[in-house]
């Protein structure tokens, strides 16, 4: 089983690189993120109680993610998984650790902070089958209209300017200590993630050895 975990800022593109890795692979793409807006979508107790911190670009308490996550990984059968948003702290680090739920490298995404503005202030989502569009660098075919279902597409309240200093600001204090905790662990490997995204797959494959 080959497990991964994606570290980076919001935007640096971790979601579009676990997907590539997930399909080169065939190992399943676990983005916390996601999973906690199926529970909001859902309106479970555990979404609502998530909804007021993801609407306001805070982070989700540990308690509540680690409920969903464990859940989840429980059932997970395939190749192994890459954990896409999760731990954001030492402490979620330790608690994966304490829960049996391995890791085998971690792939740091370093990114430029006006890049992630820019990346996540022209974000476009789609409700329906959760595909992300964005107004410069992947533009939908008709205007915003998901390619897929043609659904109407909406820009998320946590890619509004203010959430998203917020969301940099909190990774910085929180998430940031981790690069320390798996550096010592020797299963930080670092990538340039202010490159195009091929440029970024191949370093990717070089980075866990295909």
């Amino acid at each position: 089983m080959k497990r991964f975990i994606f570290l980076g800022p919001p935007g640096a593109g971790k979601g579009t690189q676990a997907d590539f890795l997930s399909k080169k692979l065939s190992i399943e793409h676990i983005s916390t993120g996601e999973l906690l807006r199926q529970e909001i979508a859902a309106k479970t107790t555990s979404g609502e109680k998530a909804r007021l911190f993801v609407e306001s670009g805070d982070l989700v308490p540990d308690e509540i993610v680690i409920e969903i996550l464990k859940d989840h990984i429980s059932k997970i059968r395939g190749a192994g998984y890459i954990l896409d948003g999760f731990p954001r702290n030492t402490a979620q680090a330790q608690s994966l650790e304490e829960h049996e739920i391995g890791v085998d490298k971690v792939i740091l995404f370093d990114i430029d902070k006006e890049t992630v503005i820019k990346r996540l202030s022209g974000r476009l989502y789609c409700p329906a089958c959760k595909k992300f569009y964005h107004e410069e660098y992947r533009p939908p075919k008709e205007d915003t209209l998901c390619d897929n279902c043609h659904r109407a597409l909406i820009r998320r309240k946590d890619d509004d300017p203010e959430s998203i200093e917020n969301r940099i600001r909190v990774y910085l204090e929180q998430t940031h200590p981790l690069i320390k905790y798996y550096e010592e662990q020797g299963k930080l490997e670092h990538i340039d993630a202010n490159k195009e995204v091929d440029v970024i797959n191949q370093e990717l494959l070089e980075r866990i050895g295909r």
